[in-house]
């Protein structure tokens, strides 16, 4: 007998009910997943040994696949009953977000995603996010909606890499577009942008020791926010007891946290209005970045898997930051 447990892409159902019916459409708006049914939230087995019901609860799912979810999930949906009786129902991730029932059409009644080992309903921003992804929409490539912009800080910065700041250049990344407006990119770039990333230092009893704010062009705000974190990365000195010598060590090694940062900085979703946070505590640091991984999973990543929100975004700061 196999065992059963929930986590992020699994979900236990006890009967094909209609709220199974959400769960498929959370799972197509998310990463996928499998849904047992006829097994007890704690895995115990219940399953379904009577041919007739088997046959109906076929019929039951075949007919949501044909009536309840739009777009048709062609080839994303897969059902089967496996050698515990069990109906195994596997969801891949959907290619034309958002999907959503039928009966409630593209909005957050209809409209469910996968958080953690739960769904939820969509808000109408991640219902529009969806549908932006789905049709490839490039927020850093869109026109801004400011035209009035100015660019001190960052042809400071490309003064000090030797780079004289023309025009052609403001096109060729992306910061103006053919027809000679300003971009997003060109935007969060300028010195109007109003771009904002929060730094928090805590005590032990979680009382703000420092918190600040951070402004302005994003090559500013990288600079600042990066020099703020580099003095609270705690100093340790030991000296070896053997050789005597001065050992200095930080809290984060190396540029662990000015590589954090930098992620934070170029993989934000700055179409989502939220900011950057970077908060100290006295055994950690956190850094939430609105949007979370893009076009990937967490296992993904972890085996090496790059992909980007902002890849002229992330040409700039790598180059000239």
């Amino acid at each position: 007998m196999n065992e059963y447990h929930e986590d992020e892409r699994t979900e236990l159902k006890r009967e094909l009910i209609n709220d199974i019916k959400c769960e498929i459409v959370a799972f197509l708006n998310s990463d996928g997943g499998t849904i047992y049914v006829g097994v007890d939230d704690d895995g115990k087995v219940i399953g379904f040994d009577d041919y007739k019901i088997k046959d109906e609860m076929d019929l039951k799912i075949g007919n949501w696949m044909q009536d309840s979810f739009y777009p048709k999930p062609f080839g994303l949906i897969q059902y089967a009953f496996n050698n515990d009786n069990v109906l195994v129902v596997s969801v891949c991730k959907g290619t034309r977000k958002p999907y959503f029932l039928k009966d409630k059409g593209p909005k957050p009644s209809g409209v469910f995603i996968r958080v953690g080992r739960s769904k939820r309903k969509a808000t109408n921003e991640e219902i529009l996010h969806m549908i932006m992804e789905s049709h490839n929409y490039s927020y850093e490539d869109d026109i801004s909606n400011e035209q009035e912009l100015t660019f001190k800080e960052f042809e400071r910065t490309l003064d000090d890499n030797g780079i004289k700041p023309t025009s052609r250049l403001m096109n060729s990344l992306g910061l103006k577009n053919k027809h000679g407006l300003y971009t997003n990119l060109g935007y969060i770039m300028s010195d109007q942008s109003n771009i904002v990333v929060k730094l928090a230092e805590y005590d032990d009893n979680m009382n703000f020791k420092i918190k600040k704010s951070f402004g302005g062009s994003l090559v500013t705000i990288l600079k600042n926010v990066e020099e703020q974190a580099e003095r609270l990365n705690d100093l340790k000195i030991i000296i070896d007891g053997n050789t005597f010598k001065r050992i200095e060590t930080k809290s984060y090694p190396g540029a662990s946290i000015r590589e954090m940062i930098m992620n934070a900085i170029c993989h934000a979703d700055y179409f989502i209005h939220s900011n950057i946070k970077i908060e100290f505590f006295p055994d950690k640091v956190k850094i939430t970045s609105p949007g979370g991984i893009f076009n990937a999973s967490l296992e993904d990543i972890m085996n090496g898997v790059q992909t980007y929100r902002n890849p002229k975004l992330v040409h700039i700061l790598i180059n000239w930051e």
